[in-house]
């Protein structure tokens, strides 16, 4: 087998439009396979999504397992146990049969050659592969508010991303719509770090496991040359630009920053640095954690923990604007300093 697609979920995936995307490959099916695994257990999956009025991730097994070369793994994880996307990419990475492992997001549409251009570009060159990623502004056919009801046509989508005309690039900032390298090189970077540090829906974990590809491999991850993916249109999800997302995400890149430096590929290396990193942020990390917890399993924090979330992230933008009136007031001394 040529080819083994991973994909995962924690119980907030609306859509798994992967699995039809692959459907309508021009390649032969015996030469690849789709693991999708499912942190939390069959029944509080499917009780999400049919809560929704959608398909579950085993619907969409029932309908295509006599089609394609499928398989849905459950780790049945209680909604208490954050999140930890690399926690189930790494169960697929043991599974995988394929000679190349392409970890991609779930629910998005592909052109028809996307396996063939994947697997040319495999054979050329000793390669890690990531994939342009464009995203409809808005659902077709229905309003915002009734976007999972949406027309999901690659053609159609790709007319509302705003960026459809952009020339694909050498390299990619997002890693997260596909990561694809050999399956030696995977098991050899020990997959994706599994320290709590990355136990959020803000995270660069797929950045981070690129580089260390790339340290392993000494080749820059490129863009798939002739090829892009596209997002159908859906609400915003986890917000990066934010003060305490962005602290977390700096402290994330840290660790990145350490493996280059050190020229480390196996993230189990450098879990001293790790501990010390969490330790001395902890209960800014922990809050940060919670809070992602809360959403992906749908329950209400206890007061404590949401007086904790809460301060955090109120002292962290007091802090900032508190330094910028510092700064402002410090300038205007200078300033008047010099008049007189």
């Amino acid at each position: 087998m040529i080819h083994s697609i991973i994909s995962w979920d924690c119980s907030f995936r609306n859509f798994f439009h992967l699995i039809d995307a692959l459907l309508a490959q021009e390649y032969d099916r015996n030469q690849f396979e789709l693991i999708f695994v499912e942190q939390r257990t069959k029944e509080v999956a499917d009780a999400y999504n049919h809560k929704l009025g959608l398909k579950s991730l085993w619907d969409r097994y029932e309908e295509v397992k006599n089609k394609m070369n499928i398989r849905i793994v459950y780790l049945g994880d209680d909604p208490s146990i954050p999140y930890h996307l690399g926690r189930c990419n790494n169960k697929a990475i043991e599974l995988a049969k394929g000679e190349i492992i392409s970890i991609m997001d779930g629910d998005m549409l592909l052109p028809s050659n996307f396996l063939t251009l994947l697997e040319k570009y495999h054979k050329d060159q000793i390669a890690i592969i990531n994939l342009v990623r464009h995203c409809a502004s808005y659902p077709i056919g229905v309003k915002k508010e009734d976007w999972t009801k949406g027309v999901i046509d690659f053609e159609r989508c790709l007319k509302a991303c705003p960026t459809r005309n952009d020339p694909i690039p050498r390299a990619v900032g997002n890693k997260g719509p596909l990561i694809s390298a050999r399956k030696e090189h995977w098991e050899i970077v020990g997959g994706y770090d599994l320290h709590p540090i990355w136990s959020t829906g803000v995270s660069r974990l797929g950045q981070d496991v690129t580089a260390r590809l790339e340290i392993l491999t000494g080749v820059e991850s490129t863009a798939l040359p002739d090829a892009f993916a596209v997002h159908p249109y859906h609400p915003l999800g986890f917000l990066r630009s934010n003060r305490s997302s962005k602290k977390l995400l700096g402290l994330q890149m840290d660790l990145i920053n350490w493996a280059r430096s050190n020229k480390e590929p196996l993230w189990e290396k450098r879990t001293v640095y790790t501990e010390r990193l969490f330790n001395n942020n902890r209960r800014f990390i922990e809050g940060m954690i919670y809070s992602e917890r809360l959403i992906s399993s749908g329950k209400e924090p206890p007061k404590l923990n949401s007086l904790l979330v809460l301060t955090t992230s109120v002292y962290i933008n007091v802090r900032g604007k508190l330094l910028k009136i510092i700064k402002d007031f410090i300038s205007c001394l200078r300033w008047d300093t010099r008049r007189q």
